[in-house]
């Protein structure tokens, strides 16, 4: 998968009936991060072949609160592939396993998707650019091509 280079910026939200066949997603909690990590990582082996970066530990990068994120990436090669808005809600429905709940004060696990593979060119998310520092720490690790 590393060998395809190439990309296209797109808005992935007007991609809805996209059939995507791999993703990368920028993962991140502030709340229960070791058990929210693990069971987001067995979903997402449940999906197909997983890549995880290393986890990095910092505040708030917006600076807002003093909260602790655990943030990583991971690349996810899917063994069977899906229309991009049942992606979606597959991970949404991750989140709520860790935890996650609507207004709740601490996020379990943040799982946004960063670029989707549709069999011939990677379509990265135009919204989350620029890469924040540590979604560029993980995608140097499990999709540097994105960078």
């Amino acid at each position: 998968m590393n060998a395809v280079v190439k990309s296209n910026v797109c808005d992935l939200s007007s991609q809805s009936h996209l059939i995507v066949s791999a993703f990368v997603v920028a993962m991140g909690s502030n709340s229960h991060a070791k058990r929210a990590f693990a069971i987001a990582e067995c979903e997402l082996t449940s999906l197909g072949e997983l890549q995880m970066s290393a986890q990095t530990v910092g505040l708030d990068f917006t600076g807002r609160t003093d909260l602790v994120y655990h943030n990583a990436c991971a690349m996810v090669s899917l063994n069977e592939p899906m229309v991009f808005t049942d992606l979606y809600w597959q991970l949404k429905d991750i989140e709520r396993q860790c935890g996650r709940v609507q207004g709740g004060q601490g996020v379990p696990m943040d799982l946004d998707i960063l670029a989707v593979f549709d069999g011939k060119v990677w379509q990265i998310s135009q919204k989350r650019l620029p890469f924040k520092a540590h979604e560029r720490a993980g995608l140097s690790e499990v999709a540097s091509f994105l960078l």
